[in-house]
């Protein structure tokens, strides 16, 4: 299991003698196959891995084309959550509370033009929004990390504010959370 899902990071993996690869947020189903997969059991469920991130990591997070990313999405949050609602709410907590911080503290680096310092924020950035199925702070917050990898420092600035203005539609989307609606959800993925 890896965070590294940037292009050409399955391969490197592979190559260093990894025999499965995949990537944080865990979703129950990839591990579920990798594990049969690696396990030998039901073979061709294994084979048959649902297109997603363990098989791909360039491919997108849900399975439908969606023109507007979300900002939140109550299944996917659910499912890094691995189906309790309980967990999720501590998730959700952990995140209204560091999310702030982590923005403070990439616009802090960039001040300073800490370059890896700004990565390292955005990547940690990245990773809330994409425990949350927040697929437009995600989808932002990756560009920002990978420009700041690439020394791109002036793209990294020109995109903060996009990674602020997004991070703060996903903190107001957690504020209204329907849990009722979470609840019916984890109860049906139960059955």
């Amino acid at each position: 299991m890896t965070a590294s899902a940037m292009e050409g990071d399955r391969e490197r993996c592979f190559e260093a003698g990894m025999d499965g690869y995949i990537i944080k947020p865990l979703r129950m189903e990839e591990l579920d196959a990798v594990l049969r997969k690696h396990l030998g059991q039901d073979k061709a469920a294994a084979e048959s891995t649902p297109a997603g991130k363990a098989d791909n990591p360039e491919a997108p997070m849900h399975t439908h084309e969606i023109s507007e990313p979300p900002v939140f999405d109550l299944h996917a949050a659910l499912d890094s959550a691995f189906g309790s609602v309980e967990r999720l709410r501590r998730l959700i907590a952990i995140i209204e509370d560091d999310l702030p911080k982590q923005i403070r503290s990439l616009e802090e680096a960039l001040a300073s033009g800490d370059r890896q310092a700004a990565e390292r924020y955005a990547h940690t950035i990245k990773g809330q929004a994409a425990h949350l199925g927040g697929e437009r702070l995600l989808r932002t917050a990756h560009e920002a990390e990978r420009a700041g990898r690439e020394g791109r420092l002036d793209d990294v600035r020109n995109m903060a504010s996009d990674v602020a203005a997004f991070a703060n539609e996903l903190l107001e989307a957690l504020v209204s959370v329907d849990w009722q609606e979470a609840e019916r959800i984890a109860a049906s993925d139960i059955s």
